[in-house]
C-alpha cells in the first residue's frame, strides 16, 4: 500500500488515463488487476522484499495479489468474486477493465482524486451482488 500511495502522491502511477493502472470510480479506488500486482511484483519481488522475477515469469504478482485480497480492504461483487468489472468509454474508444476495487480509500489515499467519468460499472453476473 506504501508504494501506491507514494507512487499516487509523486504521480509515478497515473490516475483516471487511458492505460492507468489506478482509477476512481463511485464505489472506491479501482487497481487494475492483474497488471497492478504484476507492476508491483517486477518492482520489489513477489513478496515486495525480493529481488525482482525473471522477465516472462507468468505467475509474477500472483503472491502479491493473494496477499492483498486475505488483507480484506476490497469490495467483493458476490459468491466470492473478487473483481469488479467496469466499461471505459471516451469518444469512440470502448474497453472494458476489472480489478479489485477498495471502498473508502480515504482511509489510504489523501486526497482522493475524481471519479472517472469515463468508467461505467458492468452489471454483475447472475448470482452476483
Amino acid at each position: 500500500m506504501a508504494w501506491l500511495q507514494q507512487g499516487l502522491a509523486d504521480g509515478t502511477l497515473p490516475v483516471n488515463v487511458a492505460g492507468a493502472l489506478v482509477h476512481f470510480v463511485p464505489e472506491g479506488m479501482l487497481l487494475i488487476s492483474p497488471r497492478i500486482f504484476r507492476e508491483f511484483a517486477t518492482r520489489f519481488g513477489g513478496d515486495g522484499n525480493s529481488p525482482a522475477p525473471a522477465a516472462g515469469d507468468p505467475d509474477i504478482g500472483k503472491s502479491i495479489q493473494r496477499q492483498f485480497l486475505r488483507a480484506g480492504w476490497h469490495r467483493r461483487a458476490g459468491k466470492g468474486v473478487n473483481m469488479l468489472s467496469y466499461r471505459w468509454c471516451a469518444g469512440s474508444a470502448v474497453s472494458q477493465l476489472s480489478g479489485v476495487v477498495i471502498p473508502n480509500p480515504e482511509r489510504f489515499i489523501t486526497p482522493v482524486p475524481a471519479i472517472n467519468p469515463a468508467l461505467v460499472r458492468l452489471p454483475a453476473k447472475v448470482g452476483e451482488a
